[in-house]
């Protein structure tokens, strides 16, 4: 994938979706919650203009930092039919791990830190690329590394990184459904 470098972590759901998992404060357990993050592409809130609505589910192999931070599997969603616009829910069977993979990432050439938005879960992070044009904002939020990707355009590139901090809140809001659903 072109657009990888550091800024993504994609998976594919490797595990049995239906095993039982560890539940964290009442929580459904991570193996159910990749579940219905697998099945579910349902979106609510107003999408940043310029992402199509309607998007769909996509997995990958683990990476190797998956594999080594036990990842699950993961669950890719792109707007429109290329991947200009995507949120990744990468799923762990503990907080603990997830947080590990997310420290672990490592950056690229080129990454630019800025500062995130203070309503977002922490651990979190965002980056513009102007080597790979792409703005990325990822986060720990409970036993998932919640990753966003927008790929910069010639009329987005100033404003790539709000979008994809519009598109994190929207993947936060999705995963609490997809948390009440499981």
């Amino acid at each position: 994938m072109r657009h990888a470098c550091g800024l993504i972590v994609v998976a594919a759901v490797l595990a049995d979706p239906t095993a039982s998992g560890a539940t964290l404060r009442g929580q459904p357990g991570p193996a159910a919650l990749l579940h219905v993050l697998h099945t579910d592409t349902t979106i609510s809130g107003v999408l940043p203009a310029g992402v199509r609505p309607g998007p769909t589910l996509s997995t990958f192999s683990l990476s190797a930092n998956g594999i080594k931070h036990h990842a699950l599997g993961a669950v890719l969603l792109q707007f429109g039919s290329k991947l200009d616009h995507f949120i990744v829910y990468e799923v762990f069977s503990t907080r603990k791990e997830a947080v590990a993979d997310f420290r672990a990432t490592p950056g690229s050439k080129g990454d630019v830190h800025v500062a995130v938005s203070g309503s977002l879960p922490r651990p979190s992070w965002a980056k513009n690329n102007a080597l790979v044009g792409i703005s990325g904002v990822s986060y720990v939020d409970g036993t998932v590394l919640v990753l966003v990707g927008v790929v910069w355009t010639r009329t987005m590139e100033q404003g790539s990184l709000s979008v994809a901090t519009s598109l994190a809140r929207i993947a936060e809001n999705h995963l609490a459904q997809a948390r009440a659903k499981a």
